[in-house]
């Protein structure tokens, strides 16, 4: 007796033994070849072996030369680092570059080095807008010194202006929660706060024309004056 032949017979008998036994067992097999025909339960019976054989197969093609059974392999597993806005796409404007009517949009990440934010024209095009992204930093700033406050234009740059001139971005620490901004003549100017995240908030100033020099007086929530500056 092969080994193959030896592991179908104990399979059956190891199967056999889980039935409930029954007083009629004889009587009750003579039923049923009756009632089906002779053949039938032969097949059956086939089935069944058929069955058992296939159950005994597929270890036996798992088993290595060393007579071991290998394990399948496991699923793999891919770490992703996690990273997620925790604001999404703030909108800050909309212009029209080329034809197409584009949008300026906030975006906050939390990455493995802190908060990261970007400001971006969308949908990216063949004629891309110049943005910006930058990591928060630990307040206050060491440029400038001591600083709970950052300023950043909204695409484009001081220098060269871009699509949206008037707007002016904010970038303050936690405890930052009033902002006002003046014009370099102290006329004051239109601003909101667009989200906060646990690492800043982000403000919205709209200048009537160029933001060519501004000021801005950022305070608590108890009213206390945080910081006082002009650019």
């Amino acid at each position: 007796m092969n080994d193959l032949e030896d592991r179908l017979r104990t399979t059956l008998h190891d199967r056999a033994d889980t039935l409930p036994p029954t007083r009629h067992a004889r009587a009750m097999l003579d039923r049923r070849l009756t009632e089906r025909g002779g053949h039938r339960p032969l097949l059956v019976v086939a089935a069944v072996v058929a069955v058992v054989v296939v159950g005994i197969a597929v270890p036996l093609a798992l088993t290595g030369r060393s007579g071991r059974v290998a394990s399948p392999p496991g699923p793999t597993t891919t770490r992703v680092q996690e990273s997620g806005p925790p604001t999404g796409e703030v909108e800050l404007g909309r212009f029209t570059d080329h034809g197409v009517e584009k949008k300026a949009v906030l975006t906050v990440t939390a990455q493995a080095d802190g908060e990261h934010y970007c400001l971006d024209a969308l949908p990216s095009d063949e004629n891309p807008v110049a943005g910006y992204c930058g990591i928060v930093p630990s307040w206050p700033t060491p440029q400038p010194p001591g600083s709970l406050v950052l300023t950043r234009p909204v695409l484009g740059d001081v220098l060269y202006g871009g699509p949206l001139p008037k707007l002016m971005l904010f970038v303050t620490a936690p405890q930052v929660t009033d902002l006002e901004v003046r014009e370099a003549y102290g006329r004051p100017v239109e601003v909101r706060q667009v989200t906060r995240t646990p690492g800043a908030a982000y403000y919205l100033a709209e200048f009537p024309e160029t933001y060519a020099g501004l000021g801005y007086t950022a305070r608590d929530s108890a009213g206390n004056v945080l910081e006082n500056a002009i650019t």
